[in-house]
């Protein structure tokens, strides 16, 4: 009887369906990451979180930081879109659907390429667009780019990539303006070192360099919304947790 009890208690609590949710949430992602891509609907939440782990994604330790600049550290990247890390898979399909319409002139920036992982999913999804990703050490993709082309990366063609320094705002500016030539940037994508002071010194590079539509999209600090706002007030920003999300007002 005293068991019996103990059961009603726990099916009386919230936690116990939660927990049983949570249960059958990581069976059906567990499903899903064998699935056929192409029983999915391309860019949705779930073709994304497949084609992540398709290319090797996993958990990304913190980057190192040395006196105020990135440095090399043995991190991995892929961990932005699978329900069991960051799950910014549905936040990214949303504000990417309406660029998957005109992808032949698009230009995608990402900072904080690392390993490659995203610009593999960036190619995948928009394999008519231009992409481009910049790093403080590019060795990471270097040596990961072999895995990613045997798992049926970039096949559509290379992304572009070169060195960029967070904190270095003038330099980087440089770099953008030599590297785009005069054309504008229609997605991008901060992945790079996380602490304001970098999310806020990419902003500064990236912003000005924008389409008149754009989506920006800055990963992994709560604080980056708040912070942005105030120094970029004529842009749309919003968050869903950690993933801060800039537009055209």
């Amino acid at each position: 009887m005293k068991a019996i009890k103990r059961v009603q208690r726990w099916c009386l609590n919230p936690s116990f369906y939660a927990a049983a949710f949570l249960r059958r949430t990581i069976a059906g992602y567990k499903n899903l990451t064998a699935s056929d891509r192409s029983l999915l609907r391309r860019g949705s939440a779930e073709w994304l979180s497949v084609t992540e782990q398709q290319y090797g994604g996993i958990s990304r330790p913190a980057a190192e930081v040395e006196t105020g600049r990135l440095t090399s550290a043995g991190v991995q990247g892929g961990d932005r879109m699978t329900l069991l890390y960051h799950n910014y898979g549905a936040c990214y399909a949303r504000f990417l659907r309406p660029f998957l319409l005109r992808e032949d002139d698009l230009i995608i920036v990402e900072v904080g390429i690392l390993n490659g992982t995203g610009l593999a999913i960036w190619r995948d999804l928009f394999p008519q667009a231009r992409i481009i990703g910049f790093d403080l050490d590019l060795s990471n993709y270097h040596a990961n780019l072999p895995g990613l082309l045997e798992r049926g990366a970039f096949f559509s063609g290379l992304p572009e990539v070169f060195k960029l320094d967070q904190f270095d705002v003038p330099g980087g500016g440089r770099i953008l303006c030599e590297v785009l030539k005069g054309k504008r940037i229609d997605i991008a994508i901060d992945d790079g070192e996380h602490s304001l002071a970098a999310i806020r010194n990419t902003a500064k590079m990236i912003l000005p360099n924008m389409a008149e539509e754009f989506v920006y999209f800055a990963e992994d600090n709560y604080d980056a919304t708040r912070a942005l706002r105030v120094d970029f007030p004529a842009v749309n920003w919003s968050h869903r947790g950690q993933l801060t999300v800039g537009r055209p007002r």
